[in-house]
């Protein structure tokens, strides 16, 4: 069993980048993140979040694209079942915000966007690019860095745009998670040399638009 906090459930828009989502904040957290904005979430409060009380918030706010768990409770299968409960019987996309490190690859099956890593005051949220946290897409199972997409120009327009070429994508991705796991940063996999011009996207791509590994557009 989960619980929700009823009162804290809203419709937000960039939580989840181009889905309308409806986000309920899960109590239990077991997490305890300094500067926390939240903190009242890791006690046992709120309501219990059932497959029934899903389903009548749900069509209450008919138009919504997507159903966000801003967070997991203590409760993996209830909170995989409703998971599920949202993709099979209503046709939307499912989110999860954790604050833990990683969540296991079987989650890859029950949601489309899962967002991991603690708050940590001095790196920021997911819109600051010196952030710790990710949002992953998932696609076919496996999944993809979109974390880009929070960080925004001035006019409000992405500033970094993806390749077309999704197998493309999936293939820097890939060399840039290498990188972080053996170097402790996201050096451009396309570059030899690994400082903090080289961590993705790069210095070069940042004042120029061109881009030698292809993973985004000019």
């Amino acid at each position: 069993m989960i619980k929700y906090v009823p009162e804290d459930t809203s419709i937000v828009f960039s939580e989840v980048p181009e889905e309308i989502t409806m986000a309920l904040n899960i109590s239990n957290c077991p997490g305890s993140c300094v500067g926390c904005h939240s903190p009242y979430l890791q006690t046992d409060t709120g309501e219990k979040l059932t497959a029934e009380v899903l389903g009548c918030l749900i069509k209450k706010n008919s138009g919504i694209t997507c159903v966000s768990f801003m967070g997991e409770g203590r409760d993996k299968e209830s909170l995989l079942s409703l998971a599920q409960i949202v993709r099979k019987e209503y046709g939307l996309k499912t989110a999860l915000y954790s604050g833990r490190l990683e969540v296991p690859d079987d989650y890859n099956a029950y949601f489309d966007y899962i967002k991991v890593g603690p708050y940590i005051a001095e790196k920021g949220p997911l819109n600051k690019t010196t952030t710790n946290q990710v949002l992953y897409r998932i696609i076919d199972g496996e999944r993809l860095d979109i974390t880009f997409k929070f960080w925004r120009s001035l006019d409000g327009k992405a500033k970094y745009e993806l390749n077309d070429d999704l197998e493309h994508v999936k293939k820097i991705r890939n060399g840039l998670e290498r990188n972080k796991e053996k170097y402790g940063e996201k050096y451009c996999p396309c570059r030899l040399d690994h400082t903090p011009d080289t961590i993705c996207p790069c210095l070069e791509y940042r004042e120029t638009g061109e881009c030698h590994c292809k993973l985004y557009k000019k």
